[in-house]
């Protein structure tokens, strides 16, 4: 069993200008960054704010893996529609094969 320094108490490691194992940059191309902060730890053997410090420098470099696009800003107006004319068919069908309520 490994035991790890405090984060106070190991050294001071630039990564910003090397090269990132090819599972972190999986992962931050994936838009996980806290998944490529614990991957970093684990392959360079540093600290957390040292790996941190590090992806978001990376990051910094390459917006276009930083920059998180929701996958849905909201509901659409042609989700809602749907939906809307999906409902008054149930409803339609319902009345068709139940009929009125007695």
């Amino acid at each position: 069993m490994s035991s790890q320094l405090p984060d106070s108490q190991l050294p001071n490691v630039d990564l910003a200008g090397s090269q990132l194992p090819d599972d972190v940059l999986r992962a931050l191309r994936a838009r996980r960054k806290i998944d490529a902060i614990k991957l970093l730890r684990e392959a360079r053997g540093i600290g957390l704010k040292e790996a941190r410090e590090a992806i978001e420098s990376y990051l910094a470099g390459h917006p276009e893996l930083g920059s998180r696009t929701p996958v849905t800003e909201g509901v659409s107006f042609t989700s809602v529609l749907i939906i809307g004319v999906f409902l008054v068919l149930l409803y339609g069908l319902y009345k068709l094969f139940i009929g009125p309520a007695a």
